[in-house]
């Protein structure tokens, strides 16, 4: 696969130097993706840093996959790459997040598909069903706002536990 890297700081020239060590590896880097400047036309490894993210949907390289190397942006600088990588149309990936890194080494093999929790900037909130379950099932439940996004979001996951009757206003 040709891939397109975004990020060409320490991280990004770490995966550079893996995939040239891997010559007969699965993945081949045409080019890398930074927002600095003063990157842009230098080379990294032999590896061109050819434009900003702000020119992604212009490139005119033959790439399959486009993997996000930027392990330190914070949620606002991570939802404007996903959305420059979402109108390429291409599959595009990321490293864990700094925190991840730092438990283990930085490799290939870490770049996963984006999930919400990228987008977040936080820990995904993990629920107590049984709880939720005994506070709702066989009750009569009210939700106020139950037309708005929000609310309609809450009386579909309160279906789910069965109350009694459920009152929407």
């Amino acid at each position: 696969k040709n891939i397109i890297l975004i990020g060409a700081g320490d991280t990004g020239q770490n995966i550079v130097r893996q995939t040239l060590q891997k010559s007969s590896g699965p993945i081949r880097i045409i080019g890398l993706i930074d927002d600095d400047p003063d990157k842009i036309g230098s080379k990294i490894h032999g590896v061109p840093v050819i434009g900003s993210t702000a020119s992604l949907n212009d490139l005119k390289l033959l790439y399959d996959e486009i993997y996000i190397c930027v392990p330190s942006a914070k949620r606002k600088q991570m939802l404007r790459i996903v959305e420059k990588c979402k109108k390429t149309k291409k599959p595009f990936k990321t490293l864990p997040s700094m925190s991840e890194l730092i438990e283990g080494k930085i490799s290939i093999s870490q770049f996963r598909e984006v999930s919400i929790v990228d987008l977040l900037g936080r820990k995904e909130v993990k629920l107590d069903i049984g709880s939720i379950n005994d506070f709702i099932k066989g009750k009569r439940v009210l939700v106020t706002g139950a037309g708005g996004s929000i609310g309609s979001e809450l009386v579909r996951q309160c279906v789910k536990f069965e109350p009694s009757v459920l009152v929407m206003m």
